[in-house]
């Protein structure tokens, strides 16, 4: 199967593309981090160009499925990265005339934001279109795996392009992958797939995508990955680059050296992915999965031991090792965990409603973003670390708890009322 899956060119270009654009993508994220703290020193500063990012995503979320399902895929995602591409040359050339404020950081952060509220729903309802449904586990195990090397390989291209050149040349890097991605897109061929729902309105299109959250499996799950942009991710991507900057006086390229070692935990789905299949079906899975997320947080407890914090304070490399060990644990288990919720979805909900899905799935994580950016952001500014830790070690068992309480189904019961 996994020789087969090599053999789909559509695929294997999918994958190229994708992996060339998070790299400029994730150097983009690297850079922005490290720049907006330099300039304000504010955890809740940075915390608000994250909820600025997610606003767009809940605001555009439903409309923007509903159009990924009536219109071509392909042609809205190659648009809105030539569309991105162009926007962003523009911002280096402001930009490298003179450093970006922080109202303009704003400003290219929502813009982008908008466009990526139409791009996912489009780009993430492709596997199917391009894979048989037994081959999406491997599909999207190989996609993570690439996409994985991409997330090893920027945080070391963030550090030496913003360390050397500035953030304009960051800008110009993220422009250049959104171009190439067009082109390789443009040459990603889709399998012929006949629509047999009926086209209704905007609006009815729009419903018919709450309709889908009527199965428990599907609404667990999604108030499950809401929970993680909630509670879980923010301790990770506003706390890591504030801790290791602000509170340990780290350095640009110790937080990259820390992203790097989280990358490589993603990368290892290669290995996880196929161990945990073959004890575990995909709901047991993500409960397995989702105990090694809470193992992780909790070993941030450490750092509420005085005698442990100014270990930490006055050794680089502990602190390099320490943050390395937390963060590499916590993506090896995200990441697999990523791998079984993306293709259940998959399989769940039907290929033409697949848009319309993940765009209330998108409004949910854009909602859970924007609060769980605030709430953070307030919380590393308070310099008590035991707070946050203990928020997302409350979110982890919310989410466990909630995904307990799913009795597996075999089928999907909205098809009928959409219909």
């Amino acid at each position: 199967m996994t020789v087969k899956v090599y053999q789909n060119r559509s695929f294997v270009l999918y994958i190229l593309g994708s992996t060339i654009t998070m790299i400029g993508d994730q150097a983009l994220t690297i850079a922005l981090a490290l720049y907006m703290l330099k300039l304000t020193g504010s955890a809740a500063q940075f915390a608000t160009v994250i909820a600025i990012g997610a606003f767009p995503m809940m605001v555009f979320g439903p409309i923007a499925g509903s159009l990924a399902d009536r219109f071509d895929k392909k042609i809205i995602i190659i648009g809105l990265d030539i569309f991105r591409g162009v926007l962003l040359t523009v911002f280096f050339l402001k930009a490298y005339i003179s450093q970006p404020t922080e109202i303009e950081i704003y400003f290219v952060v929502l813009i982008i934001s908008i466009c990526e509220s139409f791009y996912i729903p489009a780009h993430a309802s492709i596997m199917p279109n391009i894979l048989d449904a037994d081959a999406l586990i491997q599909g999207n195990t190989i996609s993570s795996m690439t996409t994985q090397i991409s997330l090893v390989v920027a945080p070391a291209v963030a550090a030496m392009i913003y360390g050397i050149l500035g953030i304009s040349f960051i800008f110009m890097l993220d422009a250049i992958t959104f171009l190439i991605i067009a082109i390789v897109m443009a040459f990603v061929k889709l399998k012929p797939q006949k629509n047999t729902i009926k086209q209704n309105s905007l609006l009815i299109n729009i419903l018919d995508g709450f309709k889908i959250f009527k199965d428990k499996e599907i609404l667990s799950i999604s108030l499950n990955a809401m929970l993680t942009h909630m509670l879980i991710f923010p301790v990770f991507i506003i706390g890591l680059p504030y801790l290791i900057k602000n509170v340990f006086s780290g350095t640009d390229l110790n937080y990259a050296t820390v992203m790097t070692f989280n990358s490589i935990g993603a990368f290892l789905t290669i290995i996880t992915v196929p161990l945990v299949c073959k004890f575990y079906k995909e709901l047991k899975a993500l409960n397995v999965c989702m105990l090694g997320m809470l193992g992780s947080i909790i070993l941030m407890f450490l750092m509420v031991n005085n005698e442990f914090f100014k270990f930490l304070q006055t050794s680089n490399l502990g602190m390099i090792i320490y943050f390395s060990t937390v963060a590499f644990l916590f993506e090896l288990c995200f990441s697999t965990y990523a791998v079984f919720f993306t293709s259940f979805n998959q399989r769940k909900v039907d290929k033409q409603f697949l848009g319309r899905f993940y765009s209330i799935l998108i409004m949910l994580l854009g909602f859970g973003r924007i609060i769980g950016s605030m709430l953070y952001g307030f919380l590393f500014d308070m310099n008590i670390i035991f707070y946050p830790i203990m928020v997302a070690c409350i979110g982890m068992i919310l989410k466990l708890f909630l995904n307990l309480l799913v009795t597996p189904n075999e089928t999907i019961n909205f098809k009928a009322e959409v219909l």
